[in-house]
């Protein structure tokens, strides 16, 4: 019987032999043929000798170094187009001078740009739970538009103003004080980013699970104008346009965007004297204006307003009903109202070829909710809140 100390040349001989002709083989025209490409050699040798630990790392080996596992986009990109071209991504979550490629910062980014977010027919920021690992993008469930995010399982859960959040949003740089307000339309987004993991050296307090940043479209300098209408079972119809221009020879650049979206809801209530519940009516508004008077300075005003008004949540009594079915005597309601306004000013310095940053931020958010909590036809547990704040900020790095 060989000893391992005799096997392990060989193996490692077998192993070379196995890398050089697994990389030299052309790459098949679809990923399953790849697999099977890759699998009939481990399987020939596996079936030599199966109780073989080398025999074990040696078809590990050959699949880690196989090319039909090695088209999956890495951290920061997308996968190839069939032009076989790799589009880069572009971050600002390390607050330098500038945008830096996503593959380039040592950090767990992900990064979704607005084409991405159209093709996924995102509505708010719920949507994108799904495309994101380790992350949860939730609402808390009593209340329209108030958010309990989590990140790595890291999340608080809980609808009063006071709870610090363990992650935190930010629009346009400007942190988000509460976690009312949040949960809105998503309208004209240059991109969202998240970031993984405590962020409080760049962020602050109210990270320690990661961070989550949305950028508002910038004029692009040109003239354009554009316009969308989507329509969906419930009946749920959305419309919304954008149009932008410039002044002054390219001095004053301005971007206006704006929808409407009215959802009749999709469920059944089937108390007395109930019907149709989940209506969800919502306008949004941003200004968006850029002042560049020379090459070293820069200033950027946005400017967003927004009203929704739905019914409260469509609360279920599990003991009574299954599936979608429900049945409450009180619809309730959801109104939020925001308004905010962002100040971002840059200045391009010459000691250590950078800029100095200044952004100003107010906001305010008004919150109205009732909620049938109990689930019933009978008035046990009926949950009113109210919430008004106001926050003003700024930042300077």
């Amino acid at each position: 019987m060989e000893s391992t100390t005799h096997q392990a040349p060989r193996h490692r001989k077998a192993l070379r032999r196995l890398v050089k002709r697994r990389r030299a083989e052309p790459i098949a025209g679809d990923w399953l043929s790849r697999c099977l490409m890759t699998m009939e050699p481990v399987r020939k040798l596996m079936r030599r000798r199966p109780r073989s630990f080398g025999n074990f790392c040696l078809a590990c080996a050959t699949l880690l170094t196989s090319p039909a596992l090695s088209d999956e986009a890495g951290p920061g990109q997308r996968a190839p187009d069939a032009a076989g071209v790799l589009e880069e991504v572009v971050t600002v979550a390390t607050k330098k001078g500038g945008a830096e490629a996503a593959k380039d910062v040592p950090a767990a980014i992900s990064v979704i740009d607005g084409e991405s977010m159209a093709l996924r027919q995102t509505t708010d920021i719920e949507d994108l739970s799904y495309a994101l690992p380790n992350v949860a993008l939730d609402g808390i469930g009593t209340g329209k538009g108030i958010a309990n995010f989590s990140i790595r399982g890291l999340g608080v859960s809980g609808s009063i103003p006071s709870i610090d959040p363990t992650v935190g949003v930010f629009v346009d740089g400007v942190y988000l004080g509460v976690n009312y307000g949040v949960i809105v339309d998503m309208m004209d987004l240059e991109a969202m980013e998240v970031l993984r993991g405590p962020q409080g050296l760049l962020f602050g307090r109210n990270v320690t699970g990661g961070a989550v940043l949305l950028r508002s479209r910038r004029p692009s300098g040109g003239r354009s104008a554009s316009a969308s209408a989507r329509l969906e079972t419930g009946i749920d119809s959305r419309v919304a346009a954008s149009a932008e221009g410039s002044l002054a020879g390219g001095t004053v650049n301005a971007r206006l965007s704006a929808q409407f979206r009215n959802d009749d809801g999709w469920f059944a209530n089937d108390a007395p004297g109930a019907g149709r519940m989940g209506a969800d009516r919502t306008w949004q508004v941003r200004g968006v204006a850029t002042l560049a008077p020379s090459e070293t300075f820069d200033l950027t005003l946005i400017h967003e307003r927004g009203d929704t008004d739905s019914d409260g949540p469509a609360t279920q009594n599990r003991r009574r009903f299954s599936g979608f079915d429900l049945a409450i005597d009180e619809p309730g309601y959801s109104r939020i109202d925001w308004s905010a306004v962002t100040v971002e000013a840059n200045r391009r310095v010459q000691f250590g070829n950078g800029r100095v940053t200044n952004i100003f931020g107010w906001r305010t958010v008004e919150h109205h909710s009732l909620a049938d909590v109990d689930g019933t036809t009978s008035p046990i547990f009926h949950l009113f809140g109210y919430t008004d704040q106001s926050q003003v900020s700024n930042e300077l790095r």
